[in-house]
């Protein structure tokens, strides 16, 4: 250091977005072929790692996020102590909020199977009254609360619920034939653990495992520094770099 001048600070090497992966602020996705992703599994077998329904981030930082919070033992159910590199097999495309509670709306509302197996986390059905709200604003704030519900169920089991099986079926061949083989995880993303968290259908068919890796305390303490990098950038930072 000389007299007069004073040293730069080096700023962190953080990326937040992930080459090949496009996201939007509208809840909207898309996974390249070839792109990268990241799923936190427990290596005791009890979350299946490439079945039906694949959660995964898709962001440095959300990655960051998810080996802070659920990695390693026993926090909130958490207890995923291995990581999944993944790569995507073909494209992956997740529609927007709106576009999502208007797939999900046109379910309501034609198809009589869905709307009377399907409940609220309190165990109600839709009412006529939220069908006429949902039939006049298809992606309104009535079509959002329901939507918002049954991504929700997603996570469900048949043990929590005997009809989960049904539903996540319906769902997820439903926005197939909309030409959208992913959705936004709202629940996540509403609670401000992940801002890009995505739900795979299918995934046995569209994702492959490229490495496996041990959750450890190193880690688990990189992750944290990482977090405290992006924080000290600020939250306008990370949207302006993670949205396209």
């Amino acid at each position: 250091m000389h007299w007069g001048k004073k040293k730069a600070h080096a700023e962190p090497n953080l990326q937040v977005k992930t080459k090949g992966i496009s996201v939007k602020a509208d809840g909207s996705i898309t996974v390249n072929k070839g792109a990268s992703l990241q799923r936190l599994v427990r290596s005791n077998g009890q979350s299946l790692p490439l079945k039906d329904l694949t959660y995964a981030s898709l962001t440095d930082h959300d990655n960051a996020k998810y080996v802070n919070y659920i990695g390693g033992k026993g926090f909130f159910g958490g207890g995923r102590d291995q990581v999944l590199q993944l790569t995507a097999r073909k494209p992956i495309k997740a529609p927007s909020m709106d576009e999502a509670t208007k797939i999900t709306t046109d379910l309501f509302l034609n198809d009589p199977k869905f709307r009377s197996t399907f409940t609220n986390i309190a165990s109600e059905p839709v009412s006529k009254r939220d069908l006429e709200n949902m039939r006049k604003d298809p992606s309104g704030k009535v079509a959002k609360e329901w939507y918002t519900h049954v991504n929700t169920a997603l996570t469900f089991d048949s043990d929590f619920d005997p009809t989960a099986p049904y539903i996540q079926k319906t769902i997820r061949e439903h926005f197939q034939k909309k030409g959208f083989n992913a959705i936004r995880d709202e629940n996540d993303f509403r609670h401000g653990v992940a801002k890009a968290p995505i739900i795979i259908f299918s995934p046995e068919t569209s994702l492959k495992v490229t490495k496996v890796s041990d959750i450890t305390d190193e880690l688990r303490g990189s992750s944290k520094i990482k977090l405290n990098q992006y924080k000290a950038l600020g939250k306008d930072w990370v949207e302006k770099e993670l949205y396209d």
